[in-house]
């Protein structure tokens, strides 16, 4: 086959190649972007949604306070009411409007109808209310009463499974999302269980009455709802956001204002009924005193929701960033490589086939071929019109060239590198490490030295001779190097001993660094003897750059003295200048 037809179909293979491997990474890419960007959509929806939820809820304490006024209702009272029910009109248009938008068909329609379901439930717990508030107080019957206070109730326990569902999208994304809108739904969740417990004292405030039996048992039940959603709250949060002082302040304010104003408040009240003695308080200057404390909750709601959008932002925004990247790789590819190759081997190719016919009709004693004149005055143009004379010259002096930077290359990696591992050698190390260890110092910097030997190697040696106490020095060599970073040095000490310079590692970063490498070693097949996998350990002792080992030499002396330590605690051990490590 021709090197021009070679070359066409290498080009077209790689290009294909290269081609595939990047529309493979941009629709991997543009996959995650698209699930990040989802997932945006899915926190910003069930944001609305727990709005939704807190709006309906909060209404009760308005309803609440002008069901237990006197006629006509205080102006101020009666502006609370209108305005907690324009907001929970516009929260509930904001999730319609939102939910119309969506793409899923199926769910949309489930949960466009559930949200007018509450909508229309809303409405008439509004006309039970509006009913009861235009009746004189004394004649306010407590069924009526009962049947508004739980109509307002159903339309919060309708938001919850709602919310819930909506919510239930953006928790699949990520187990740190899933902890951030699972304590948020349960934050506002706690808030709906906080109102509905003071919703329980309307009819007996109202009508200046004992509190019912069945009243009582609702007051147990939602106080211990209240204290399992506590409890979900401050384990999600504990999980995934205990460095975060906006949201574990959040939760403390609610501690100290919900968990002790308010309940103090609750108990109080509890306390004068059980004496069978009617608290003197209307529902309004209740709910002045309690809905406040219930505040600090949704506070937590809102810095759980906050964290969880700036999350699924920052996520959307890292993989937009990658995919732009992407693209403008593929187009450096393209621009600086592909067709570049395409121009010059197409070039390249036309020469050398005219110089190959050339040489040809020459090597056949056709001394009157002429020679093209060159079409530009360029490389290919001087081998064209120099080809015979120059052939055998550059062959020679690249041969020479070869030789000598073979040689050179050799002598260099005789004087620096081990022969057995590839790694440098003890003179090599010694010289460089000094080098870094100095330049640290005088910057003020940090690095570590570390010394690592073979526990029982002696027994490799002993029981499958030195080919096989070889293979487990390289592969030891092997295990140690994949762990390092580029600015690091590593050496063969001598014998099964291999020390370390790691660059810019204070001790918590290099007793990390070397116990991933021990527990490698220790974890890895090292070689293999009539099918038998030989297993070692290593030891290991560390020293970190500091006043008292400010020297190459002193912090190869305090490693060593660690790795001694290291072999007498029982070898398959990291020990270095602060703690001991355990095994």
């Amino acid at each position: 086959m021709r090197i021009k037809t070679r070359f066409v179909l290498y080009i077209t293979a790689w290009t294909l190649t290269l081609a595939t491997l990047l529309g493979w990474l941009a629709h991997k890419q543009w996959t995650e972007y698209a699930q990040n960007r989802r997932a945006v959509g899915d926190v910003e929806r069930a944001q609305l949604a727990l709005k939704v939820f807190e709006m309906v809820s909060r209404e009760r304490g308005p309803a609440n306070a002008i069901m237990g006024a006197p006629l006509p209702a205080a102006a101020t009272q009666a502006a609370a009411l209108a305005t907690a029910r324009a907001r929970s009109d516009t929260a509930i248009h904001a999730l319609l409007i939102n939910l119309q938008a969506l793409d899923d068909d199926a769910n949309r329609a489930a949960m466009i109808n559930a949200l007018l379901q509450l909508q229309d439930d809303l409405q008439t717990g509004r006309r039970k209310v509006n009913a009861v508030a235009a009746m004189p107080v004394a004649q306010r019957p407590g069924e009526t009463i009962d049947d508004a206070v739980s109509t307002m109730i159903s339309v919060a326990t309708l938001a919850s499974p709602l919310s819930a569902r909506i919510s239930a999208a953006a928790e699949q994304h990520g187990n740190t999302l899933n902890d951030l809108m699972v304590a948020a739904r349960a934050a506002a969740e706690l808030r709906e269980q906080a109102g509905q417990l003071g919703s329980q004292f309307t009819r007996a405030l109202i009508r200046q009455e004992p509190l019912t039996r069945q009243t009582v048992e609702s007051i147990e039940r939602i106080v211990g709802h209240i204290d399992i959603m506590r409890m979900l709250v401050n384990n999600r949060v504990a999980r995934c956001c205990a460095d975060n002082p906006n949201i574990t302040g959040a939760v403390a304010q609610m501690n100290q204002h919900y968990f002790g104003d308010g309940q103090t408040l609750v108990n109080q009240v509890l306390v004068t009924w059980h004496a069978d003695v009617v608290p003197q308080m209307t529902t309004g200057e209740f709910a002045a005193r309690y809905v406040p404390t219930m505040n600090p909750i949704l506070d937590v709601r809102d810095a759980l929701l906050l964290q969880a959008a700036r999350q699924a932002m920052a996520a959307q925004t890292e993989a937009r960033d990658r995919l732009v990247w992407l693209a403008l790789l593929t187009a450096m590819l393209a621009l600086l490589l592909i067709v570049p190759l395409c121009i010059f081997g197409y070039r390249l190719l036309n020469a050398l086939t005219t110089s190959a016919d050339i040489i040809k009709a020459l090597a056949a004693g056709r001394l009157d071929t002429p020679v093209p004149q060159p079409a530009r005055s360029d490389e290919i143009g001087d081998v064209l019109s120099a080809i015979a004379v120059l052939r055998d010259n550059s062959r020679a002096r690249q041969v020479l060239q070869v030789e000598r930077e073979a040689l050179i290359a050799e002598l260099h990696e005789a004087a620096t590198t081990d022969f057995l591992t590839g790694a440098l050698n003890r003179r090599a190390f010694q010289s460089t490490a000094a080098i870094t260890v100095n330049q640290t110092r005088r910057r003020a910097g940090v690095c570590s030295v570390a010394l690592l030997d073979l526990d029982h190697f002696k027994q490799v040696n002993d029981t499958w001779g030195h080919d096989v106490g070889d293979a487990v020095i390289r592969a030891v060599s092997r295990h140690s190097r994949l762990k390092l970073r580029s600015s690091d040095l590593f050496a063969r000490y001598g014998g099964e001993e291999f020390i370390f310079l790691l660059a810019d590692a204070n001790t918590e970063n290099t007793r990390d660094i070397l116990e991933r490498i021990r527990l490698d070693i220790a974890q890895a097949t090292l070689a293999v003897v009539d099918e038998r996998p030989i297993r070692l350990t290593v030891s290991v002792g560390f020293a970190v750059l500091d006043q008292q080992c400010d020297t190459l030499e002193k912090l190869v002396l305090a490693a060593d003295r660690h790795l001694y330590e290291a072999k007498q605690q029982g070898r398959n051990l990291v020990i270095g200048t602060s703690s001991e490590q355990p095994q």
